[in-house]
């Protein structure tokens, strides 16, 4: 057995054990062994994201959609995601350099994430790590977050809602996402 195929295992596990941090944790160590994979790192990013939405960790899941922006611009429900945050959290320059990233993107300069967003995001001091101070509203709309590369759509639907970061069916009864865990 490969270490990838163990720490899924240990993934898995942890998460049916609602051992969150541990499964945090477990994929982190995945990430650093899909360091050179991007359709890996997003895959992993979604779930670790999924995680922290569960745990209701904006300040995170901000930084997980932001990580898999720089790897996937094309990511359009991360950057939904990101495009709301920065509008809820009155930060017109990151949204500013969001779009400016996205836009560089899709004019076909093929690069990678280190561009505009690097450079923008290193000129705001690394302030990704900023405490998220507003309260989320019950049925605010929220960008969903998945790999699909779908257009976003609201998080909150009164018919057959989905997860935000895997884009899977919740169930109404449980709100709790089947395929990562969220809420």
């Amino acid at each position: 057995m490969s270490n990838l195929q163990a720490i899924d295992q240990q993934i898995q596990q942890f998460e049916s054990q609602n051992r969150w941090n541990d499964a945090i944790n477990a994929l982190n160590q995945r990430l650093s062994l899909v360091s050179t994979q991007p359709a890996e790192q997003v895959a992993t990013l979604e779930r670790l994201g999924g995680i922290y939405a569960r745990l209701n960790n904006q300040t995170e899941s901000t930084r997980i959609a932001e990580q898999i922006v720089k790897l996937a611009p094309s990511h359009e429900r991360a950057v939904a995601f990101l495009r709301d945050a920065y509008t809820k959290r009155h930060e017109p320059e990151k949204l500013k350099f969001l779009e400016q990233h996205v836009a560089q993107h899709r004019q076909g300069s093929g690069q990678s994430g280190q561009g505009i967003w690097g450079t923008a995001m290193g000129a705001l001091g690394g302030a990704f790590s900023q405490l998220v101070q507003e309260a989320q509203q019950p049925g605010a709309h929220e960008a969903e977050l998945s790999g699909d590369g779908s257009s976003a759509k609201p998080a909150v639907q009164k018919s057959s809602p989905r997860c935000r970061f895997c884009g899977a069916e919740k169930s109404s009864a449980t709100a709790v996402c089947g395929g990562c865990g969220a809420e």
